[in-house]
């Protein structure tokens, strides 16, 4: 810490003495503020096509928000949602093994591997499957978060929020820039986005991007990276405006993810030793993904019409070493293939009274098809099976000897097909002066309708060789084992909100809210490794036996299946701004209260993971943001978010060497959740005159989190770091050179921790890197 203070203290003073600096005439103002959009309403304008249903004004907004523009996002080098973290009070993006499994909590609200809590929509159009939402912000105008339940507009999967991305509108000033980077651990980057108007109703707008990093880590049994990835894609946008009052949107993005992946290393807590990444079996992960969107808005005299239409296709494949040492446990192989389809129609009024209304109707329909085979290796056929057998063939009244066939590894194929759909009707009004003056109510109500099927299937053989004891007849015994059915539910939800908010003046709004959330239930496709293989052994030993096979799992709809989680958010907030477009600030207080959270936890023998409903918890937390131009062309932008979030009632079961043991974690903290974000970011642009060189711009950034514990009986945790990063170039003419640095204080701090198998494994953060990229302008 006393490194990091160092460093920012003599940035600090290395950026005051340039104020010295002469300035060209004319320039100043064009470049220092990258501030004023952040309250404007131009914000959301500027990003043509933006599906809007929100009654009240971006700057009187009776809930908590963060705006971050395309001026910050560039010079912070913020390409993907997760790197968000910490830029954004009490939210937490970290990136566990893959691309495929995006994390986020945000006011304590979260879950590592089950539906998302946030919201994300990219102009407008929800995207529905985790495994997309981290992906390459292309050609991005700014990135709006709401904090807290946004369910009635938003309704299922927004119970923390909304990440709402807004991509740059064709009719901005045209240009074209092409940027290379080149960095530390085998970095390298090429960018390219540019703009036309075809006329003065047409323009289109075409992004592409291509990247690539040797690793980080490297596999001590292979030899070879563990976290390399290769990343390319592109974005295309039409935007129609046939007259003043209609614009019309037609865009693609296409997203291409090729990870080595999972680069968990073994802990052992008793020496404190942190083992290499060593594990024998293929880890990687490879994705294609495809969204397209078509906006319509139109404005008429009364009301507006808005209709977001969006398609999103994913096909991915994930190859995972799941025992993640170098022994021959098992592996799997995930295949994924999504359809997604939304469509969402709303009308919001135009007048210009005290009464202001929304309503709209949401509809989708998402296709999930799942392939999961389990490899089950000779190591683990041994551990797994063999070693059941040994304790019935030490038996002396067990008449046969059991051996498993371990010549060759054995196959557990699993398919699983999820399609989903529902549909939504929602409406909000506002009341403007309501009583006196500056006084606002806004309430609102959504009617969620959603349905689930889930066809499964999962099969196991598992040659066995049994010899009778008493003559030494040895036979070759092959059982299949089937479990194949379909299960289906139907859930109905009401999503109220109601707040107050008073705004007396422009300079001010203070605001109180109360908001539903709520997160979809589902079904477990990962436990069912587990569950075949116990069939398994129940038909082996039924059909030595001679007796009928019998279903192990009585009842599959409660086996498999996992309830909806629910949160009640209570908000009190300010939004305060005493000098216009200069010096900015938020707060706000939370409390909430959440039932039936969805927690992931191993299933026993390690073959796969489950969701489960953990009774109650109550995060209580605060927010603070504050932004403010010092000087001319000096900018500082801070955010703090503390959260405490804390099991208020959960009562649970485990195995603990073989016996079932009562376990209470009531007061304990909710694990993978941190008490604190915080974040700091110093911007300094300046035009000079004299000088062959036009611009000379400083970025400083210093953020960090924790503590975060691991485990529900909060035994291991990270506690609260920081980390630095930095921007510092220089303009000359159309050309644009900068030299980056992330983590610049090499901070070592675990981003991810597990335990299976008996063993402790952690992911550790990307180490100091740094980096140099030039941009062509025209």
């Amino acid at each position: 810490m006393k490194k990091i203070l160092h460093i920012l203290g003599c940035s600090i003073v290395c950026i005051s003495l340039l104020q010295a600096a002469p300035v060209r005439d004319g320039l100043l103002d064009q470049e220092t503020d990258s501030l004023q959009t952040r309250r404007l309403d131009e914000v959301v304008i500027l990003s043509t096509g933006t599906f809007i249903k929100e009654t009240n004004s971006l700057k009187t907004l009776p809930g908590a928000y963060s705006i971050l523009s395309s001026h910050l996002l560039e010079q912070s080098r913020i390409s993907s949602l997760p790197a968000l973290t910490s830029y954004v009070p009490n939210l937490y993006m970290p990136e566990y093994g893959s691309k495929m499994s995006t994390a986020m909590y945000l006011r304590g609200v979260g879950t590592r591997s089950s539906g998302q809590t946030i919201g994300i929509y990219v102009d407008g159009v929800p995207y529905l499957n985790k495994s997309t939402f981290n992906f390459e912000l292309a050609d991005v105008q700014g990135v709006e978060i709401l904090r807290g339940p946004q369910g009635t507009l938003y309704g299922r999967n927004a119970m923390a929020g909304v990440i709402n991305v807004h991509t740059r509108s064709p009719f901005a000033p045209e240009r074209m820039e092409l940027t290379g980077g080149a960095g530390k651990f085998g970095y390298y980057s090429f960018k390219s986005k540019g703009n036309l108007r075809l006329s003065d109703r047409a323009a289109l707008s075409v992004a592409a991007y291509a990247d690539k990093v040797a690793g980080y880590n490297r596999n001590s049994t292979t030899g070879k990276w563990a976290d390399g990835e290769n990343n390319l894609g592109g974005h295309f946008k039409m935007e129609m405006r046939p007259d003043e009052t209609l614009r019309m949107t037609l865009s693609a993005d296409y997203d291409f993810a090729d990870q080595e992946a999972f680069p968990y290393r073994r802990y052992d807590d008793a020496t404190g030793v942190l083992h290499p990444v060593s594990y024998n079996d293929k880890g990687n992960y490879r994705r294609h993904m495809l969204t397209s969107r078509f906006l319509l808005n139109k404005r008429f005299a009364p009301f507006s019409f808005s209709s977001a239409t969006g398609y999103q296709h994913l096909n991915d494949e994930m190859n995972m070493d799941q025992d993640y040492t170098q022994l021959d446990l098992f592996a799997i192989t995930q295949k994924q293939k999504n359809h997604s389809l939304t469509q969402e129609f709303a009308l919001r009024d135009n007048s210009s009274g005290r009464y202001h209304w929304s309503a709209g109707l949401f509809g989708f329909y998402d296709h999930h098809t799942l392939d999961v085979p389990v490899t089950l290796k000779r190591g683990g056929i041994k551990a797994m099976l063999q070693s059941q057998f040994d304790k019935l063939n030490a038996m002396p009244q067990f008449p046969l000897t059991l051996t498993a066939d371990m010549s060759q590894d054995l196959l557990l194929p699993g398919r699983f097909v999820r399609p989903t759909f529902g549909a939504a009707v929602f409406h909000q009004s506002t009341i403007d002066d309501l009583f006196v003056q500056g006084l606002s109510a806004t309430i609102g109500l959504r009617l969620d309708y959603e349905h689930q099927r889930f066809d499964y299937f999962e099969s196991a053989t598992f040659p066995v060789f049994v010899t009778k004891k008493a003559s030494g007849e040895t036979f070759l015994l092959s059982v299949p084992s089937v479990l194949e059915g379909r299960e289906q539910k139907n859930a109905w939800e009401l999503l109220p909100k109601f707040s107050l908010k008073y705004a007396p003046s422009s300079e001010w709004t203070a605001y109180f809210s109360v908001a539903k959330g709520y997160k979809a239930g589902g079904y477990n496709e990962q436990v069912f490794a587990d569950l075949i293989m116990q069939q398994q052994q129940s038909d082996l030993m039924a059909t030595l036996k001679n007796q009928p096979l019998k279903p192990v799992v009585e009842d599959m709809e409660q086996t498999i299946s996992f309830k909806p989680e629910y949160s009640l958010n209570y908000e009190l907030g300010l939004h305060w701004e005493p000098v216009k477009n200069k010096l900015s600030a938020d707060a706000a207080l939370f409390v909430t209260n959440t039932r039936d959270l969805q927690l992931t936890r191993f299933v026993d023998n390690g073959t796969g993971r489950m969701i489960v409903n953990a009774g109650r918890s109550r995060s209580v937390g605060a927010e603070a943001s504050l932004r403010a131009i010092v000087l001319p062309g000096l900018t500082t932008v801070f955010n703090y978010g503390f959260t405490q979030s804390k099991f208020v009632d959960f009562k649970t079961e485990k195995k603990i060497n073989g016996q079932i043991v009562a376990l209470d974690y009531k007061g304990k903290r909710v694990p993978y959740i941190p008490m604190h974000t915080y974040a700091m970011s110093i911007n300094y642009s300046r035009a000079l005159s004299r000088s062959f060189i036009d611009k000379l711009f400083c970025t400083l950034d210093l953020s960090g989190a924790g503590s975060i514990y691991w485990d529900e009986n909060n035994t291991v945790k990270q506690p609260l770091y920081a980390t630095l990063g930095g921007r510092v170039g220089v303009a000359i003419d159309a050309f644009t050179v900068s030299i980056w640095g992330q983590n610049l204080t090499d901070t070592d701090y675990t981003v991810f921790y597990f335990e299976s198998l008996g063993n402790k494994f952690k992911q550790q953060a990307k180490p100091l890197r740094f980096g140099l990229d030039c941009t062509f302008s025209l």
